[in-house]
């Protein structure tokens, strides 16, 4: 089993289980393409999770309209 293999499993575990926990039915024809949508989300915010940011950064003023 690769990385990638393993990281399907995982994700398609995921998937299911929050899909049970949260009461919304998958079809069986559309199971494949929620898991590839989690995958892809999962490496977009790990490029935001990855970025370094210093220490003397301050945090952006809260913007209450």
């Amino acid at each position: 089993m690769t990385q990638s293999d393993a990281e399907w499993q995982a994700i398609a575990a995921y998937v299911d289980q929050m899909a049970t926990m949260i009461e919304l039915p998958i079809p069986p024809e559309c199971r494949e393409g929620v898991i590839a949508n989690v995958m892809r989300t999962k490496a977009i915010a790990q490029l935001f999770l990855d970025f370094p940011v210093p220490d003397e950064v301050e945090i952006a003023p809260t913007f209450d309209p």
